[in-house]
Parts: C-alpha cells; structure tokens; sequence
C-alpha cells in the first residue's frame, strides 16, 4: 500500500506541468469512462487531458450539494472593452489581453469582465458559457464570508480562540490560533502549502486533500478531515507570516458549521446564493463524510462567480435582491493590517506577486491580496481567479486549465484603464 501511494505521488510531481500521454481517439463514452477511472487526487495533480476534464465535471465524481438558484436574472451588457489595446509583460511575453487568450500554452477558458453593473468583456475561448466549472481556491473567500456574516451578527469576534468555538479542538495545538489567524492564514502551524508539502504524501495539506477525496494515507487509513487537522503541530508563532494552507480554510468552515449547528452548504445557500440572482445552481462539493471542500473544491457558471465578486461592490444590486457583504466586512479586508512584510515574508506572498506582476499592500481575510486602492483578489490552482475593485465598481473573473496562466499581469491594467 505505502508504495503503490508514494509512486502516485512521485508521478503527479513529474505530471506536475505536462500533459498527459496522448491516447488513439476512443469514443466518448470510452473517454468518459477512463477519465472516472483515473481521477484520483494524484493523478489530478498532473494535469493535462484528465484534470482539463475534471474541471468541468467534479460533480461526477465527487458528492455535490447543489445550491438553487432561485431567482435568475440576467446581466446587461455596457460598452466592450477591446482586447487587443489592454497590454502586459507575463511568463510568456509581451503580449495583448486578446493574444493571452488564444495563446496555445495560455490555456484560458473563460473571462468576464463587469463594470459598473455590466458585461463589458466575456469570452470563452475553450469553454461553454453554460459549463459549470471548479473555482479551486477562488472558493477561499466563501469560507471567510460566512464567518463575517457571524461577525457581523456578534456571534463571533476576530480576537476569539477558534477553540472557543469549536471545542473538541481543545487540547491539540490550535489552542493559541484566534479567528483572525485563521482569515489571515497565519496559524502557526504545519499546515503551509509549497512544492515540498504538495509533494509529501504525509504532509497535513495532501492528508486533507486524501481525506476529501475519500482516498487512504500512506499508513492505508482513510482518515477524515477534522481527525488530520488535529493532528497539526506547532511551525511557528499565529501571526508571524502568510501561511497559505487550504486546511486553514476548512478550519472556518468547521468554526461556521459549530456556531450555527447547521452543515455549511446549507449556510452558504441561506446566507448567500438564495440572494443571488444566479443563473445556475452552485455546485459545492463534499468529502465522504459530507464536509463542504470550501477552500476550492466548488463549481459554477463563469458569470455567477463574477455575480458573488458584485457582492463586495456597491453594484450588488445586479448581482442580488440584498446585500449580502457588509459594508462592515469589505473594510475588514480592505485594512489588511498585516501589512507587507508581514505578506513579503513567508513563501506564498512573492509567488503571489509575481503571479499579479504587482506588489499588494498584503493578504487579507482569504484573499490572495488587497492593493492599496482597496482591490482584492484571489487565485486558484490550475489558473482560476476573481479580481474585485469596489472604488472602481469592477469585477473580473476567469477560468483556465494550467499552472500557470498569463492572465494575472492583466489584472491591475484593466482596472486602470477602465478607470479613465
């Protein structure tokens, strides 16, 4: 068992960024068949043909709770931005928003761009509007915002022990890690995600992700998410670093379901998407044991991940029949208090910023980072992102299916130069 399981691994890190054996053309349903066969974390991690696939299908082979969505309504288009006068310096090159799109090694899918309420950019380039497909770690937020709305109603405050509210963690090292550690992704534990943990089978972030997937650990036990975050052991002080660690993010997700005593899709469906005026159902998706993978395992339509970045502007009103983000919540993350050493200083920040090829002031609350005019974004793995500019009532959101899109550099251009 243990070497069957290291194998896979040591495979996903040379499959890491290369595509997939190429196949003789079997039919679709053979395709099908053999994509449900090998979708297993390991060979997801590879990417290529497989996790191109998967990307728009998790519902197929994961247990998903569906949120309704039960008022659409549409959103109208404004004058178009043209793509080819929006320019950048990515890992590819010098090259224009419309050449990143098209870009054979791009890899892009979708993009939407909504200013001032409208559509004022959408295209699709290697996807269905209608496809619903994974926001990876654009999820991240989610988690945050559910904990706001506590926030928000006195339930909870940022300076509260999570164990205060989440009891059976006492005794375990979480006993000095506070709410805002846990926004801020700064617990103090081993729970950081970098190449050398993505790579280590007994690492706590792919325990976590093994314990999603319903898969065993390298001891041949199928352990759940709440057991392997307990398991957790001191890497520093709360507070002293950017920690990214998608194991923190589930931690909120275990604070929200404990002070409300209510499984969180159900919270997410109550306090947020039944708002909405989403055009199809949110897809979010669960571990065995029907923990809602919060931190990135989560699906919709490109257009409704742009309708939940509207809920952090002052359009909301496109996006929803009420406010669903406090005024109260926005300035939290738009603070950032941490500030940029504090951001600079552990191994995610500089990877962020060259992603963006710009220097936020630093993370906050789930996202990724917060610049000091107030924008805010957040990325996810294989190429996803929601960058969310409430001084400029700006949102855009795209999907992609590499490691590494050209997409990020684009981002903070847009902003100025629909500004003018």
């Amino acid at each position: 068992m243990k070497k069957t399981h290291a194998g896979a691994f040591m495979m996903a890190a040379l499959l890491w960024a290369s595509p997939l054996s190429a196949q003789t053309a079997p039919s679709a349903l053979e395709r099908t068949q053999g994509f449900h066969a090998k979708a297993k974390l390991a060979t997801l991690l590879g990417g290529g043909e497989l996790t191109g696939w998967w990307l728009k299908n998790v519902a197929r082979s994961l247990p998903t709770a569906n949120l309704p969505n039960q008022q659409p309504k549409p959103l109208r288009h404004g004058k178009q931005l043209n793509a080819a006068k929006i320019s950048a310096t990515t890992h590819l090159g010098e090259m224009t928003l419309a050449q990143a799109l098209t870009h054979e090694k791009g890899g892009a899918r979708g993009m939407i761009v909504v200013h001032r309420g409208k559509i004022v950019f959408e295209s699709y380039p290697n996807m269905s509007q209608f496809d619903s497909h994974l926001w990876a770690s654009v999820a991240k937020p989610t988690a945050a915002l559910l904990v706001e709305i506590l926030i928000d109603q006195g339930r909870v405050k940022d300076t509260d022990l999570m164990t205060q509210h989440v009891p059976d963690f006492k005794g375990t090292h979480w006993d000095k890690v506070r709410v805002v550690d846990l926004l801020d992704m700064t617990a103090g534990l081993d729970l950081v995600e970098n190449p050398v943990t993505r790579q280590n089978p007994n690492s706590i972030p792919i325990r976590t992700f093994l314990a999603e997937f319903g898969e065993p650990n390298m001891a041949g036990k199928t352990e759940t998410v709440r057991d392997v975050l307990k398991a957790a052991q001191p890497l520093g002080q709360p507070g002293d670093k950017f920690d990214y660690s998608s194991s923190v993010t589930q931690a909120l997700v275990l604070l929200a379901e404990e002070v409300t005593q209510t499984p969180w899709p159900d919270l997410m469906h109550d306090y947020v998407w039944s708002h909405t005026y989403a055009e199809a159902p949110l897809q979010v998706h669960l571990a065995p044991d029907g923990m809602a993978a919060a931190h990135g395992i989560m699906s919709s339509r490109l257009r409704d991940l742009a309708r939940f970045g509207l809920l952090y502007t002052d359009d909301w009103k496109v996006a929803a029949k009420k406010r669903v983000v406090s005024k109260a919540a926005v300035r939290r993350i738009q603070a950032a208090p941490r500030g940029y050493d504090f951001f600079i200083k552990g191994y995610s920040g500089p990877v962020m910023e060259r992603w963006l090829g710009a220097s936020p002031k630093s993370n906050s609350r789930q996202w990724d980072a917060v610049f000091e005019d107030g924008a805010m974004f957040k990325g996810g793995l294989f190429g996803q992102g929601l960058y969310v500019s409430p001084a400029n009532d700006l949102v855009i959101a795209f999907f992609s299916k590499v490691v590494q899109t050209p997409l990020g550099p684009f981002l903070r251009p847009m902003d100025a130069y629909l500004a003018r």
